[in-house]
């Protein structure tokens, strides 16, 4: 507890790092970066032409990146250099070291706002430097100011793309070398202004290569007669009047293409993509949302469709989502791990066989300050514990008139969306304590052609609570 504001955090595994660049001799390290901010009492003195002198109080923000130990002990700082600067975004970035190396560098987008806290007016990105190698120190590479605070930013390897108010940029950060030191420079590649104002960028992990604009046939006669390298990424732009945008950007031809435009109900907080054609989505309402890009390749005006298939509503403003891969092979029996249309969150049939004990977990942050996780099922295990759910909500449940469907059920101000696709692992939970000739009974009201014993029941709802 450091009485500061944390805008940012962001865990640093230095020591994978190094593994997957084959360094011998390493050791394993961690830390946490965290961008704090600290408000100070700021006075000056003014004169009158009756030469009094009038003291002036006001409140100022100073920002600092900060480079901790896991026992948040701080190592290295960086303080920003102007105040009231305020940290609105943190990634990482993937920029040529080497002759043969790629290196993590961090970008951190910002904001000036004045002593009365209004719209920044100013903002700044900033390419930052983590030294590991030999004093542990943070060092400032580059920067560039903007027109505006830098609400939204996203990359992919050294493209980075910025929302500011209504517009989106598109930079490509160079490395350069001059009298034998190199050093990195911004360069703006696009822009573009077609929104009203921009909330959100989420750029996709999965990068296309072929030109779906042609047919079947055509793409065929291309790749045999003319082979052609596009490196394409998925930009999703989140309108604050409650839009979400798909764009292609042809990286190597420097092409932007809409593909999808959905007036979706959801002013989007946060945007994650859980596997190649499926999203989470969350919302100023306290809902969590599954879209699914339905693809219409015949269709001329629209291509791809984003699909609501589940939604939930925590009851809470989820702020963030972080995704991360743990190796667990009994978790791995209830889940699923490949990039397949065939599965989503409400149990649809997964028709591929995994060999991989990786899953895919997914991490939230709400504003009220709640950590929980989301774990996809597959089929037979998401039919069973919905089943199971249903009963302990009713013997859980000891108001009558209380109706959970509509208490989670996902809202947007004017409609009401029954819950589906999602289940509640607290309540899932409650089976466990339970005596075992009560969990007989319950297994016994449940008749579901999956039969289970008490001890195999017990050891997935274990299993789903208890992996970390």
């Amino acid at each position: 507890k450091s009485g500061k504001t944390i805008n940012n955090i962001k865990l640093i595994d230095y020591g994978k790092n190094l593994e997957k660049s084959g360094a011998n001799n390493f050791k394993q390290k961690k830390y946490v970066l965290t961008i704090e901010e600290t408000e100070n009492n700021k006075s000056f003195n003014s004169s009158e032409e009756n030469m009094n002198i009038i003291t002036n109080n006001y409140n100022i923000v100073n920002t600092s990146l900060i480079l901790n130990d896991l026992n948040m002990k701080e190592i290295a700082r960086y303080n920003f250099e102007y105040e009231n600067e305020i940290s609105m975004n943190l990634v990482e970035i993937d920029l040529i070291h080497g002759e043969n190396s790629r290196k993590k560098y961090f970008l951190i987008g910002t904001g000036i706002t004045d002593e009365l806290k209004s719209e920044p007016k100013i903002g700044h990105i900033y390419l930052m430097e983590i030294n590991f190698e030999s004093n542990l120190g943070i060092r400032k590479l580059k920067e560039i100011e903007l027109k505006g605070g830098v609400y939204s930013m996203d990359c992919y390897k050294n493209f980075v793309y910025v929302g500011i108010k209504n517009i989106l940029y598109i930079y490509s950060i160079i490395k350069k070398i001059h009298h034998h030191e190199s050093f990195y420079e911004f360069k703006l590649i696009r822009q573009h202004s077609d929104f009203d104002l921009i909330n959100n960028i989420y750029v996709g992990k999965d990068i296309l290569y072929q030109d779906e604009e042609e047919d079947d046939e055509e793409k065929d006669k291309m790749i045999i007669e003319k082979p052609e390298y596009k490196e394409i990424n998925e930009i999703y732009i989140c309108d604050i009047y409650k839009t979400i945008i798909l764009y292609r950007y042809d990286i190597i031809n420097d092409k932007l293409k809409e593909i999808s435009r959905d007036n979706n109900p959801t002013w989007v907080f946060s945007i994650l993509q859980h596997q190649k054609n499926i999203l989470y989505v969350t919302d100023i309402d306290n809902n969590i949302i599954t879209l699914k890009k339905l693809y219409k390749i015949k269709n001329e005006k629209e291509k791809i469709k984003l699909i609501q298939v589940s939604n939930f509503n925590l009851g809470e403003r989820i702020t963030s989502l972080i995704q991360t891969e743990i190796h667990n092979k009994n978790l791995s029996q209830l889940t699923y791990y490949k990039d397949t249309d065939d599965i989503i969150n409400d149990g649809t049939e997964n028709k591929i066989e995994n060999n991989d004990d990786n899953v895919k977990i997914t991490f939230f942050g709400t504003m009220e300050g709640t950590v929980g996780y989301i774990i996809p099922l597959n089929k037979h295990v998401y039919e069973f514990l919905f089943f199971l759910q249903e009963i302990l909500i009713k013997k859980t449940n000891k108001i009558e008139s209380f109706n959970y469907k509509l208490w989670r059920s996902s809202k947007d101000g004017y409609n009401v969306i029954e819950s589906k696709g999602f289940l509640e692992g607290d309540i899932i939970k409650e089976f466990l304590n339970y005596d075992d000739d009560y969990k007989k009974i319950i297994l016994k009201e449940l008749n579901y052609p999956w039969k289970k014993s008490v001890k195999e029941v017990v050891n997935i709802i274990e299993t789903l609570n208890n992996f970390y």
